[in-house]
């Protein structure tokens, strides 16, 4: 694993030694919002492996807005921006101790039309939903999965 991140000095987390972290010009061209959003990426495998946060939640907005209701948000969305789209198979995660639930998808790129994967889990950490995603157009799910898994072990909370 590669250097510690912070995020918000709330989130501590490492990547894989064969990514190397997105620029926010970079990021923008994968994301529709770069705002409360890093990433990682893969060139070799075409991988990105993003973390993405909300603003904290105050008292009103946690009633409203939790992890199961951010990540049916979430699959709206990316349902109406993504070419193909179609929502696989739910899943669960740990991270920071706390049990994320999200969900696979696949996806044609936009630009060349190659089949894509990726997968999106969240959990709540404090005040603030984080959410982990990854996104490849490549067929070596073990490598992926691997890569996607190490970062969101990495994950710890600050104290």
């Amino acid at each position: 694993m590669k250097d510690h991140i912070t995020i918000n000095n709330e989130i501590e987390l490492s990547y894989p030694e064969n990514f190397y972290p997105m620029e926010t010009d970079e990021l923008r061209k994968y994301f529709s919002s770069v705002k409360n959003r890093t990433g990682f990426r893969n060139a070799e495998h075409n991988m990105i492996i993003s973390i993405g946060w909300t603003e904290p939640l105050n008292i009103f907005t946690s009633l409203l807005v939790d992890e199961r209701s951010y990540i049916k948000g979430y699959d709206k969305r990316i349902s109406k921006a993504l070419k193909n789209y179609t929502r696989g198979e739910t899943v669960s995660k740990q991270i920071c101790g706390r049990t994320a639930e999200g969900f696979s998808y696949s996806f044609d790129a936009s630009d060349t039309g190659a089949p894509h994967r990726g997968m999106i889990v969240a959990v709540r950490c404090g005040k603030r939903i984080f959410i982990a995603e990854y996104t490849t157009s490549c067929g070596d799910r073990l490598f992926c999965s691997m890569a996607f898994n190490m970062v969101i072990a990495s994950m710890r909370i600050m104290q």
